[in-house]
Parts: C-alpha cells; sequence; structure tokens
C-alpha cells in the first residue's frame, strides 16, 4: 500500500505543481457548499481493487456524504489514459457516481508544469466527463526554499492556468504542514497565494496547517473567496481522533469558510483511525458535522 508520501510523489511524478490563472474575480460571500470525503480515508480497502473502491464509494454515499474526492491521479504516458482510478473509466465512474445520487467533487494529481498536450488533452476529457472542475495539487517541493523559487512556481501555475481556464476547470494546492514554514517573514503559503492570481483555489487542510504550527483561519481571511474547496481534518485530541474530538474550533472555522472563503466543497480526508475501522472512522466525522447541516450545506436525508 503507498504510503501517502508516496503516492505524492508518484501523482508529482509528470513534473513540479503548477496552479491557476485569470478568471473573472470571485467576490466573498455567504455561501452554502456540499460535504465530500476524500477516498484516500479509504484507501486500505479502495486500493485493493475496482470492487472494493466502488463498495467504499457506495458505502460513502450511504452514509450521506454528496461526493467523493480521488487521490493519487496521474497520466500514462504510454496508454494515453488517467490513472488513480480505482480501474474504472471516466464513463464508469460517471454512471456510478449518478446512480447513487453524489458527485466527483475533485481530485488530487500531479500537474506538470510545461502543460504537455496528451497530459493536458486527457484531464480535460476526463473531468469533463466526469462532472470535476477541481483539480488540485496535493504537494509542491522546493517552492518553500526562497522567494525566488516561490515566485517561479506562482508564475508557472498561472500560465498553466490560463489554459484550463478556456475548459471551465479549476486548479489549486492543497496545505501540508510544510507550506507554514516561514518565508521572509510570512508563511510560504501566504507568500504563494499573493503571488498567483486571485481565482487560484487554495485547499486548506485546517488539520494540517496548524499541524505545521500556522494559522488556518488567518489566511482563509486574507485571501478571501478563495478557499472554494477545504479539507476537514482534526488537529489534536486522541490518536485517530474524528472531526469534533480534538481541539479544532469547527464553529470558527465552518463560520470562516461560509462567509469568507466561498467555500464550495468541505472534504473531509481522515488519515488515521485509532481504533475505529476507517470506515466507521468517516461515518464518526460525518455525523458530527450534520451539526453544519443547513448552515454549511444541505445533507440529502
Amino acid at each position: 500500500m503507498l504510503s501517502r508520501r508516496n503516492l505524492l510523489r508518484a501523482g508529482l511524478a509528470a513534473g513540479a505543481a503548477i496552479s491557476m490563472g485569470s478568471f473573472p474575480a470571485f467576490a466573498a460571500s455567504k455561501t452554502k457548499g456540499k460535504l465530500g470525503l476524500q477516498l484516500y480515508s479509504l484507501r486500505t480497502e479502495c486500493g485493493k481493487g475496482t470492487k472494493e473502491a466502488r463498495e467504499m464509494i457506495e458505502a460513502v454515499a450511504k452514509i450521506g456524504y454528496q461526493g467523493v474526492e480521488f487521490y493519487g491521479m496521474g497520466f500514462d504516458g504510454n496508454s494515453k489514459a488517467i490513472t488513480g482510478t480505482f480501474g474504472m473509466t471516466a464513463k464508469e465512474i460517471k454512471s456510478l457516481l449518478g446512480d447513487l445520487g453524489i458527485e466527483f467533487c475533485g481530485c488530487h494529481t500531479g500537474l506538470p508544469l510545461d502543460g504537455q498536450e496528451d497530459w493536458f488533452n486527457a484531464m480535460v476529457e476526463f473531468h469533463h466527463t466526469v462532472g470535476n472542475k477541481f483539480l488540485i495539487c496535493p504537494g509542491m517541493g522546493g517552492y518553500t526554499e526562497s522567494l525566488k523559487n516561490c515566485k517561479e512556481a506562482a508564475d508557472k501555475y498561472n500560465a498553466l492556468a490560463k489554459k484550463f481556464a478556456k475548459e471551465d476547470l479549476f486548479i489549486g494546492y492543497h496545505a501540508h504542514g510544510g507550506d507554514a514554514v516561514q518565508l521572509e517573514g510570512k508563511t510560504a503559503w501566504e507568500q504563494f497565494f499573493k503571488l498567483t492570481d486571485k481565482e487560484v483555489i487554495q485547499q486548506m487542510d485546517i488539520g494540517n496547517f496548524l499541524g505545521g504550527g500556522g494559522d488556518p483561519f488567518a489566511l482563509i481571511e486574507e485571501f478571501p473567496g478563495r478557499t472554494r474547496t477545504a479539507h476537514i481534518k482534526e488537529h489534536g485530541g486522541p490518536a485517530g481522533a474524528a472531526v469534533g474530538e480534538g481541539t479544532v474550533d469547527w464553529d470558527k472555522a465552518m463560520a470562516l469558510c461560509s462567509s469568507t472563503g466561498g467555500t464550495e466543497w468541505y472534504v473531509v480526508e481522515q488519515e488515521s483511525w485509532g481504533d475505529r475501522s476507517p470506515l466507521d472512522s468517516v461515518k464518526a466525522c460525518y455525523e458530527f458535522l450534520t451539526k453544519f447541516d443547513g448552515k454549511n450545506f444541505d445533507l440529502k436525508k
């Protein structure tokens, strides 16, 4: 089973990460989104094969989640096919999710800096088919080392984003603890998003950023309208703490996402499970988050 770190490396093997470009400006306003699950939370089962992945997605829908986010997505240059789909084609995924009444709410994928045409065309076709619009890079090495590196990465994000903009696809960057390191007086995350276009999506991961000593709340506020997809992950508490069992002020986090972040998808990612099974763990997260039903999202009954 691939570790999270190895999955990030595999996803980025085609090249360093890129991000978004010019879109009509988004204004921060009160929004109501939907509740999704990052399938990495169920990797021990999803990673076994197509049958198990389908069963887990069906279970996620039964719990009440409104969407799923795929992980480890990549591109096979030989077959020209998208990888990280648990052996399913785009049409098969669309059919499965449609039957379950849930959505493809995003993916974590490596994003080549050169925007190679085969990769770009395959990505566009796949994500148009499944109905996804958020392509999120899960990790970007090197940009935290200097402001020069940060600017070079931001320039490449913006350039490639212009191509995706024409296809109504949105590219973003996902937070880890390392993004909270200081880079000339500000966090690397802050420097990067100050250098990228306003529409570049920041997928703030609340637990990750707190784990790195950063303040995710301040950065949601600093970049209004740009947290269009957020990762809901606990920080502190017992081993394997589900959302609501640690130290995060979720009332504050969810209110900020809704009022300032412009959050469309609240995506639970549960990386460890304690004494629970992975499925029981994500169910516990869901049950806690029902307190925000009607505020941040309208859960299907």
